[in-house]
This record gives C-alpha cells, structure tokens and sequence, in this order.
C-alpha cells in the first residue's frame, strides 16, 4: 500500500486496500496543527479518533455523560435567559453550537455504560446525585420513576413465600424515613392479592419472656419483607453477586 498523502486535493478520497475513506480535509488539518506531533498523515488521524472515542470503559462513559447532562442543562438555561430580539443572536448562536457539541458527545458516551450496565431484562433508575439503582424491569414500583432523582435509597417489598400467590416485588424511593402502612396500601391498590397475603399473614406472639409461641405457624405464613437495594460496591467487597443483580451504583464510589 503507498504512503498517505499529507496534504492536497489527493486527502479527499484515500484508499486501505480495498476500503475507501471519505474524509474533510479541514478538519484533518485541524487535528494536525492541534498535535503535530503525533497526527501527520489521515491513517494517524483516524488512529487519534479511534483512541479517543472508543473502547471507552462504562464508569469513564458515565462520568464524561453526566458532566454533558449538566452543561446541556446549564447552556439551554442561559439561551432562555436571552432577549428575543435578536440583539444577541451571536451569543446564542454559540451556545447552540456548544450545546449540539454537547449533545453529540452525550449521545455517544451513553453507548458505552448503558449496554454494559443495563443486562437485558434491568431498569435503570437515576437517583439523587448522579447514584443510580439497577433492579430487574419485572418489578413494579409504588411512585412515578422521577420521584427517584430526589431519593438516595430504594427500599423493596418483598413476600416471603409469594410464589404461592405469585407475587411481584415492589420498588419505592426513599431518603431513610417511609411509612410501611403508607407502601403497603399502594401496593394493595396496584396488585389487589396484597390483601390475600395479609389476610394470611401471622403475626408473631410472645409469652411474657419474650419466646415465640407460633414460630413454626408465622414461618409457614407469607410474610411482608421491607429491604433496601445495598450498593454495588458492597458486593464488589464481599466478592458476591446481588441479589437478582439488584444493586445501587454510586457516583462517587471509589
């Protein structure tokens, strides 16, 4: 194969055997007066790209994602905050510029940590902080899914012994305080056999030093379990798998 051509009209087609690359030669000259030193033909400038923008790992992905959320947001805002009246149609111009850049590397990041963190049959739930929860798409939850983005923990309802009524788990969102009765009752409401469960529950009794007097009975009953999801790098510790790979991924884990 002949050397690449460094510059001139020829940069516009360039031929890899039997491939042939349709390039902009501006912006090839871009990247090499940018890094002369290590872009001097387009094979290198191509190789420079391809390092740059893929093989990308999904903690990297997701934290370069979340810095372009952020400006998106902040960029849109100050376009709002503009006069419509075209004195300052220059400024927004940029923005809008810096915005789509934005976006175009959003758009690209996120193929990199959703595919990798998001296994077939999962939901992801972005939490409060950046944080975000992992549970199987399966379970039903008690509130709206952006009621999330102001919670830090995920707290689960699960029924011991629900197969006999198969029954669902339950996700809710929470900052340390909930009322059970409160999740109960909107559990009740969207799957009614809740009231079937707690018809049959036992509940535990006690003689007056406190031993069970109905363990075998309660342990034979369904019982209402109240849980939160524990963090990813709990597991990662422990070196053990979650749960149904339910698990919270925190932002600033180390």
């Amino acid at each position: 194969m002949g050397r690449l051509p460094l510059s001139g009209s020829k940069m516009k087609k360039i031929k890899y055997g039997t491939t042939v690359l349709e390039t902009t030669p501006k912006k090839i000259d871009e990247l090499r007066r940018k890094n002369p030193e290590s872009i001097r033909s387009t094979g290198e400038a191509i190789d420079y790209l391809c390092n740059l923008l893929t093989g990308l790992t999904p903690r990297f992905a997701k934290v370069l994602e979340d810095t372009c959320a952020k400006e998106i947001q902040l960029i849109t805002n100050e376009m709002r905050a503009l006069p419509i009246d075209g004195t300052e149609e220059l400024t927004f111009s940029t923005k809008e510029l810096e915005r789509e850049q934005f976006q175009r590397l959003y758009d690209h990041l996120s193929l990199y940590y959703k595919e990798a963190e998001e296994p077939q049959g999962m939901k992801r739930v972005n939490l409060l902080g950046g944080d975000y929860a992992v549970f199987p798409s399966s379970w039903t939850l008690l509130e709206p899914e952006d009621c999330a983005e102001s919670c830090s923990q995920v707290g689960i309802i699960e029924i011991r012994g629900g197969a006999k009524y198969d029954a669902p788990h339950f996700v809710f969102f929470h900052n340390g305080d909930f009322s059970p009765k409160d999740k109960l009752q909107r559990a009740t409401k969207l799957w009614p056999r809740m009231a079937d469960v707690i018809r049959d529950e036992v509940k535990l009794v006690t003689d007056d030093e406190g031993h069970y007097l109905n363990k075998d009975e309660h342990l034979a009953a369904p019982i209402i379990c109240y849980f939160n999801l524990l963090d990813a790098s709990y597991y990662q510790s422990m070196e053990l798998e979650p749960p149904y790979g339910a698990m919270i991924c925190r932002n600033n884990a180390a």
